[in-house]
């Protein structure tokens, strides 16, 4: 009887387990599927790997509780793991210099000017900040308001003319451009 009560237990233990297992990683994953953009120009490889959540009639980005991302939160650019950025050789974006590695990214989103923090914990799950005692840097990046809605979050590179390439994010109704330019 006892080993039946057990084996009872054990069995529901691990029902739990994979319904939970489930909803954590395939569940979130089909909602805010996983990307990434890559950037590749002589010896320069920049990787991006994000989830990309839809907006889905909701509010994104507004000074109010009810946006999804409120103006002044922290925000991990995405969903589910924090956002990494890997780059194969130093490169300089707003005058600062982030050596080679990988780097998660964050924004502190304004109506006009958002905080793009780049920190050494490259490997995170969820929404929780950063430890901000871990940013190599942080930079401003003006906002522009674009006429079309996107309703997936998109990031991309583009080249530009000469040896630097511009990282875009557009959600929304939002675009940010982050020059990058290979350090010599």
């Amino acid at each position: 009887m006892a080993k039946k009560i057990l084996f009872g237990m054990a069995l529901i233990i691990i029902l739990v387990v994979a319904y939970y297992s489930y909803i954590f990683f395939y569940a979130t994953r089909q909602h805010s599927p996983t990307d990434t953009a890559l950037y590749q120009k002589g010896d320069l490889a920049i990787t991006l790997q994000y989830c990309r959540p839809y907006k889905k009639d909701r509010i994104i980005f507004a000074q109010s509780d009810e946006a999804l991302q409120p103006y002044g939160k922290y925000w991990r650019i995405g969903a589910n793991q924090a956002t990494k950025l890997t780059v194969n050789r130093p490169i300089s974006i707003s005058g600062n210099i982030l050596d080679a590695g990988s780097y998660s990214l964050y924004a502190i989103p304004g109506e006009s000017v958002w905080t793009i923090g780049f920190n050494i914990e490259s490997d995170r799950w969820g929404a929780s900040p950063p430890d901000y005692n871990k940013d190599v840097f942080s930079i401003e990046i003006k906002v522009e308001k674009t006429k079309e809605i996107t309703e997936q979050l998109t990031i991309y590179f583009e080249g530009v003319q000469g040896n630097g390439v511009h990282m875009l994010i557009i959600w929304d109704n939002v675009k940010l451009v982050i020059p990058m330019i290979p350090v010599k």
